[in-house]
This record gives C-alpha cells, structure tokens and sequence, in this order.
C-alpha cells in the first residue's frame, strides 16, 4: 500500500500537471478537471493513511473511498467538496456522471474553462486541500 509520502509525491505531480494544462484551459478544460480529481484522491488517500481510515488506510476503489468519505463524520468537510470533483471527473471521462444524469456532447457544456478555474481549482481542490492539511495536522498536505 502505498504510504502518505508516496500519495503526497503523485498529488504533487498531478499539480505540475495542472499548471501545465491551465495555461492551456480552454483546449483542456476536462483533463484539468480529471487530474484535479486525481490530485485530491491522492491528498485524501494520504489523509487515510495518516488517520488509519478504511482499516488499512488505503482504498483501492472509488466505491470505497467515497463510502468512507461520505459516512465519516470527520471527513465531512472534504466529502462535499470531494464528490464535486468525483462528478466532474466523472462528466469529463464518460460525458456523464451516471447512467441515468444527462450526457454531454463536449465537457465544456458541462463546464466551461472559466468555471473549471473558478469552481474546480479555485475552490473544491482548494477546500479538500485545506480540510486534509487541518485533519492531518500537517501543513505538507497542502501541495
């Protein structure tokens, strides 16, 4: 499994690759959303790895995580933020969330870059980072 250190270097590399993209927002406003995705999955496995949550302190699937997220009073914070993520990433892979949520013919229907930089970056990635650094204690998990 996977230790924090070693979720703090892959969220750390997400960021690079966030930074690259946003200077390129309006070609890749799904990407960006995905890899945000990405880098706050890795800021809360390495939370769970601090905090011992799941039993092992590390989740394998989406399933999993989003569970422990959203039934663990202690994560609250980070779920409402988390799962907005989850969903966007979700719209820009599949260009949908669920088998029942509307389709999208192009991610930017869904989002536009602007709103990617506002809501995505600017503030649910922003908010996940903060709870985690404020749960764990540590200010390394802000990256």
């Amino acid at each position: 499994m996977p230790s924090k250190d070693a979720h703090l270097a892959a969220a750390r590399e997400n960021q690079r690759a966030i930074d690259y993209l946003s200077e390129r927002l309006d070609q890749f406003p799904g990407w960006t959303a995905t890899i945000a995705f990405y880098k706050a999955l890795h800021v809360v496995e390495a939370l769970f790895a601090v905090d011992g949550a799941a039993g092992s302190g590390h989740t394998d699937k989406h399933e999993i995580r989003n569970r422990v997220l959203k039934t663990t009073t202690r994560y609250q914070q980070i779920w409402k933020n988390y799962r907005e993520l989850f969903q966007t990433s979700l719209i820009a892979r599949y260009l949908r969330a669920n088998e029942n949520g509307p389709e999208y013919e192009i991610f930017s229907r869904y989002m536009p870059p602007e709103a990617v930089k506002k809501l995505v970056l600017g503030h649910w990635l922003l908010q996940v980072q903060k709870s985690a650094a404020h749960l764990a204690g540590e200010e390394s998990f802000k990256v």
